[in-house]
């Protein structure tokens, strides 16, 4: 996070690293979105500080389509 003070930056460590299995970041300041996958299909996602743990892949997978029709739907590129 960048302010005008200083910038913040946050490390995750994970105990068991082989459970984490992807993780990406698309954005900058308050307009990010994170996720991270792990070895038991569950995600871990943040959009804009709002986050949400323990998803299902099947909700997640769920999650991505409606995104994607309401983006279709308005013309989002």
């Amino acid at each position: 996070m960048y302010n005008e003070a200083c910038q913040e930056e946050r490390e995750l460590v994970f105990k068991n690293k082989e459970t984490l299995q992807a993780t990406v970041r698309y954005g900058e300041g308050s307009s990010y979105v994170w996720a991270a996958r792990f070895s038991d299909n569950r995600w871990h996602i943040s959009i804009g500080g709002l986050s949400l743990e323990g998803i299902s892949q099947e909700t997640m997978l769920q999650l991505l389509q409606a995104i994607n029709k309401e983006s279709e739907n308005n013309n989002v590129a």
